[in-house]
């Protein structure tokens, strides 16, 4: 996995990261990722293999699935 620079400019801080798992929740994931965004470096979105789009969508909100 690659280094990813944190929005956090204060390097004595870690990097935050919300980690979502995750089932059939197409409807749902969009606002969750966006609006987790808002209070930490980055989103993981973990699909257990949902039979809808959950990982289409959650990756077009700008997480990354897993």
């Amino acid at each position: 996995m690659s280094q990813l620079i944190s929005k956090n400019s204060n390097k004595s801080h870690p990097k935050v990261i919300a980690i979502i798992p995750c089932l059939n929740e197409e409807s749902f994931i969009t606002d969750t990722v966006i609006n987790s965004k808002k209070y930490v470096d980055e989103v993981i979105v973990i699909d257990d293999g949902s039979t809808d789009n959950t990982s289409q969508v959650a990756r077009a909100a700008g997480a990354q699935v897993i």
